[in-house]
């Protein structure tokens, strides 16, 4: 399948081209996005300092605003996305420190 992949063994999986990586940000101080993290789908740790917005800029643009699903881990509550774009999806919360966040995101096929 190559480093874009669509799934293995019946599984959907995000991939990644290289420099393609998701970056977080206003995520409290020292936020960190987990290895693997992709722009399909990821975790994100909540920095020290709480928080009551995330950022997560996507590594390559959708053309179009992808569905995306934010969901707090560590209290088991949505995450409030209120703002998704094709660049980024922005969303807010009280988010405490450390908290700990998954996302995943689907673009429309050649949307």
């Amino acid at each position: 399948f190559g480093t874009n992949r669509v799934g293995v063994a019946g599984h959907l999986e995000g991939g990644q081209g290289t420099g393609d990586t998701p970056a977080v940000s206003t995520c409290g101080s020292g936020a960190a996005l987990a290895t693997g993290s992709t722009d399909t789908a990821g975790k994100i740790t909540v920095g020290t300092s709480a928080s009551n917005a995330c950022t997560l800029t996507f590594g390559t643009a959708f053309t179009t605003a992808p569905f995306c699903v934010v969901q707090n881990l560590t209290t088991g509550a949505a995450a409030n996305v209120y703002a998704p774009g094709t660049a980024s999806i922005i969303w807010s919360s009280a988010l405490a420190d450390s908290t700990v966040l998954h996302y995943h995101c689907i673009g429309l096929s050649g949307a």
